[in-house]
C-alpha cells in the first residue's frame, strides 16, 4: 500500500535536493581555479542525473 505521506516527504525532499544543486554547483565553481569553473559546474549539474 502506498502511503501518501511518505510519497509527499520524498517528493519534497527530491525538489528541495534540487533546487540546492545550482547552487551548490556555484559555490564549487567559486572554490576552483577560473579555468576549471565549468568543469566544477557540470560536475554537480551530471550528479543531479
Amino acid at each position: 500500500m502506498i502511503d501518501t505521506g511518505s510519497t509527499g516527504f520524498m517528493l519534497l525532499a527530491t525538489s528541495l535536493v534540487m533546487l540546492m544543486t545550482p547552487g551548490l554547483a556555484f559555490f564549487y565553481g567559486g572554490l576552483a581555479t577560473k579555468r576549471n569553473i565549468l568543469g566544477i559546474m557540470i560536475q554537480s549539474f551530471v550528479s543531479l542525473g
